[in-house]
């Protein structure tokens, strides 16, 4: 009972569709299959993208067209509000870093700054100060 050898010394093709196994064309035609509905899956995500897009875009422009403009409102301001807002934004004009800059720059080391008071009427800053050094007596 000794079974012969048998030999193919025929060189096929590693491509000839012979040479190909069942379970190996099986699994060609299922990938193909799956990368078929997956395109179709991503084809058809985005169009709907797309077309949200879209939407969104023509609501957003509907809603900026439709909008009202602000209301004015004529609001009186009485005279005392009103010399309390000019008089506040004339102490915020004032170029205070500056001014406290250059006191601190000075070179006055024997006089002591006691106030620095703004006259909005004169436009006048007046600096008060005194000598820090006193003769002994």
């Amino acid at each position: 009972m000794s079974s012969r050898l048998q030999l193919d010394f025929i060189n096929h093709s590693a491509f000839s569709i012979s040479s190909w196994s069942l379970a190996g064309i099986i699994v060609l035609l299922t990938s193909l299959v799956i990368a078929f509905f997956t395109w179709q899956l991503y084809e058809t995500s985005s169009l709907e993208q797309n077309a949200l897009t879209l939407k969104l875009t023509q609501i957003n422009r509907h809603s900026i067209h439709e909008k009202s403009p602000v209301p004015i409102v004529n609001s009186e301001i009485s005279l005392e509000q009103l010399q309390q807002i000019q008089t506040t934004a004339g102490a915020l004009t004032v170029p205070w870093n500056e001014l406290l800059q250059g006191v601190e720059k000075s070179d006055m080391q024997d006089i002591a700054l006691l106030s620095l008071n703004r006259i909005a009427k004169k436009q006048q800053v007046t600096l008060t100060g005194e000598r820090r050094i006193y003769k002994r007596l």
